[in-house]
C-alpha cells in the first residue's frame, strides 16, 4: 500500500472488478489515458503494477493506476492513471496520485524515469503532469484519430533526480514547451 495525505494506492482485489469495470465504462475518462485497463484484475501481468486508487477516509474506490512496462535493468517504465470522472473530479487527488506514484517508482522500485502518453485535447492532465514535475518529451503527431480528427500525442516524463528536487522544495514547475494552443 502506498499512503498519501487524501488517497492510497493498494492492490487491485477480486472484488475491485466491478467498480474497475465501471470506471473503464466511462469511455471519455478512460479513452484520455490511452491505457487498456481491461486486463488490470487479472493475476499473471509481470511486467505491469497495478493498484486501485481509494479515498483514505472512506477507502472509496474512486480510481485505477498503474506503473507499466517496468524495465528493472533501464530502470524505467510508463504509468496511467484513470479516476472516476463522475465521483471525484478533485485535481488535487490526481496530483496527488501521481506524486505517489513517482513515489513508490523512485524510492521503492528505484526506477531512473517515468514515462506516460497524454492527448493534446486533456489539457487538465497535461496541467496536473506539470504540476508534477513532468515534461514534454516528443510529440507524436496526430498520433489519435478521436472525434471525428487526428489528435497529437505528448510524450511527458519525468527523472529521479528532477524528482528528487521536487522533493527537498528545489524543482519548478515546467514551462509550457512544446504544448501546442
Amino acid at each position: 500500500m502506498v499512503d498519501g495525505v487524501k488517497v492510497l494506492l493498494r492492490a487491485v482485489e477480486n472484488e475491485d472488478s466491478p467498480q474497475i469495470r465501471r470506471l473503464y465504462d466511462n469511455f471519455e475518462e478512460a479513452a484520455n489515458t490511452g491505457t487498456d485497463f481491461s486486463g488490470i484484475h487479472k493475476k499473471g501481468i509481470y511486467d505491469s503494477m497495478n493498484f486501485v486508487i481509494c479515498q483514505k477516509e472512506t477507502k472509496k474506490v474512486i480510481g485505477i493506476c498503474a506503473l507499466k512496462n517496468v524495465d528493472l535493468i533501464n530502470k524505467s517504465c510508463l504509468c496511467s492513471i484513470l479516476m472516476d470522472f463522475d465521483e471525484d473530479f478533485d485535481n488535487e487527488n490526481r496530483i496527488e496520485t501521481m506524486r505517489l506514484l513517482m513515489k513508490f517508482a523512485f524510492e521503492e522500485l528505484n526506477l531512473n524515469r517515468i514515462g506516460l502518453w497524454v492527448f493534446d485535447y486533456d489539457k487538465r492532465s497535461i496541467k496536473n503532469f506539470k504540476k508534477c514535475g513532468m515534461k514534454v518529451e516528443g510529440i507524436m503527431r496526430e498520433g489519435v484519430y478521436n472525434e471525428g480528427r487526428y489528435h497529437d500525442m505528448y510524450f511527458m516524463g519525468i527523472l529521479k533526480s528532477e524528482y528528487g528536487k521536487i522533493v527537498k522544495g528545489e524543482g519548478e514547475e515546467c514551462e509550457e514547451e512544446n504544448i501546442q494552443s
